[in-house]
């Protein structure tokens, strides 16, 4: 039997088995959605953490099981075509082919390439760096995913690494991780820091300041992490640039084509934009719908209908699916469930502050399993006041655990910039597990006790 044939055939197993379990909470707990939601939920991860299917599939399945088990309505199980983010990754594949078309990325990669070239690993290094430092500029993970996925493909282009090549894919993850896991440490730079700061003020009457925010968070959660990151990466994903000086991308002197021009116009507006947004608050996926249109109008933009036909829209149905099941979670209440048994059965007691603050760090990594991670803030926060009394820790100490544990991704569902990203580059999702897992483990068993250290010097534990 082919390893393919094997796939697919524990693939239909395993949704056979769904739908028996399904059928059987039906008839025997009708009406019970949160057994439902956990059974649908698991399907989906373990589909997606396994690789047995196209992650397009992968929705499309849960879809049709979502219905038929009649787990949630209809606008929670589509609720993901109504999202913001769905409309991101259809602006994310339109800026992808017009920088690729229009030739601005290789320009764009020749300026940049230029500076990494030397060896693999300083060239995911400097990816990383580019990733973390636009975080401080551009407060919208989708947008810097937007616009950074396009550059490192041009790059990855330029450095003679193929499809399904290990320096394509560290390249691609050296970026996206960049640019998004060391981004927890920078206040507006993520959702789940912006709703624990909303959910601090509202429900606690605690008020997150940046700078502190920063000082606390970024030297182990972001810089520390950036390089284990990066280390991570070019050991699962090796390779070589060989030939390094005739590697180097030739810096591009010629003048601008017009679709450049257009091009370079459009995005640089774009990023205005974006960065802007807490003054004209429009959201990132408005904005970045309007210059999608401007992409494609004829006679304006340097894509055609043929270009338009070409675009993967399966990434479209694959990210509707993973919100369409983040929500139905939720509505089902199996985050709220889940959060609550989680933190009841914690070890928390007075006079042990290492053990309380790694078990609210862990309980909230876990929770982000269920929850996905913008949606653990809202689990977590309302058991702070609760889980200070019990612990005796600062009510904010116990809030800014929550950044440790949130920032721990093991699976890509779990955050939709990256998987927006992995479908623009066209790279599997199963492909950045093994180093989420890896840093994931990595950090629980170093950063975390670390962070706890530097904590101390800081005096906040």
């Amino acid at each position: 039997m082919t390893p393919l044939l094997k796939k697919s055939t524990l693939a239909f197993t395993l949704f056979l088995i769904s739908v028996s379990v399904l059928g059987i909470l039906g008839l025997v707990y009708p009406g019970q959605q949160t057994l439902s939601a956990l059974v649908l939920a698991s399907t989906t991860i373990v589909f997606l953490a396994g690789g047995l299917i196209p992650e397009y599939l992968v929705a499309l399945v849960f879809f049709i099981l979502a219905i038929f088990s009649k787990a949630a309505p209809a606008d929670i199980i589509f609720s993901g075509f109504q999202s913001k983010a769905f409309w991101l990754v259809f602006t994310g594949l339109v800026i992808g082919a017009a920088v690729k078309k229009s030739g601005l990325g290789r320009r764009l990669a020749s300026t940049l390439g230029g500076r990494l070239a030397g060896s693999y690993f300083r060239l995911l290094a400097g990816m990383a760096a580019t990733g973390l430092s636009l975080s401080f500029i551009m407060p919208s993970a989708m947008g810097r995913v937007l616009l950074l996925v396009p550059i490192a493909l041009a790059l990855a282009e330029h450095f003679g690494f193929k499809q399904n090549s290990n320096g394509r894919k560290g390249m691609i993850l050296s970026v996206i991780l960049g640019t998004y896991l060391p981004a927890f440490t920078i206040l507006p730079a993520n959702m789940p820091n912006m709703v624990l700061a909303g959910m601090a003020e509202h429900q606690l009457g605690i008020h997150l300041f940046y700078f502190d925010y920063l000082v606390q968070t970024l030297p182990v959660l972001g810089l520390v992490k950036t390089i284990v990151m990066v280390m991570v990466v070019a050991r699962i994903y090796p390779d070589t640039i060989k030939n390094v000086r005739d590697a180097r991308p030739p810096v591009l002197q010629d003048a601008m084509a017009r679709s450049e021009v257009v091009c370079a116009i459009i995005l640089s507006c774009l990023i205005l934009l974006w960065m802007t947004d807490v003054f004209h608050h429009i959201p990132p996926a408005w904005v970045g719908l309007a210059g999608a249109v401007l992409l494609l109008f004829p006679g304006i933009g340097p894509l055609d209908n043929k270009d338009f036909l070409t675009l993967n829209f399966a990434s479209l149905f694959f990210v509707a699916g993973i919100i369409g099941m983040g929500n139905l979670i939720r509505y089902s209440g199996l985050s709220d469930l889940f959060g609550h048994y989680l933190i009841s059965a914690l070890p928390l007691g007075k006079n042990a502050s290492f053990a309380n603050y790694l078990s609210i760090t862990l309980a909230t990594g876990v929770t982000g399993l269920f929850a996905t991670q913008p949606g653990v803030p809202a689990v977590i926060t309302p058991l702070c006041t609760e889980i200070a009394k019990t612990t005796g820790l600062p009510t904010t100490t116990v809030l800014m655990s929550q950044v440790a544990g949130f920032s721990l991704i093991a699976l890509p569902y779990q955050a939709p910039p990256l998987l927006v990203a992995m479908q623009m580059a066209k790279e599997e999702v199963a492909g950045m597990v093994k180093p989420l897992l890896v840093i994931v483990l990595i950090s629980c068993v170093c950063l975390v006790p670390l962070n706890y250290l530097w904590w101390r010097i800081l005096g906040i534990i």
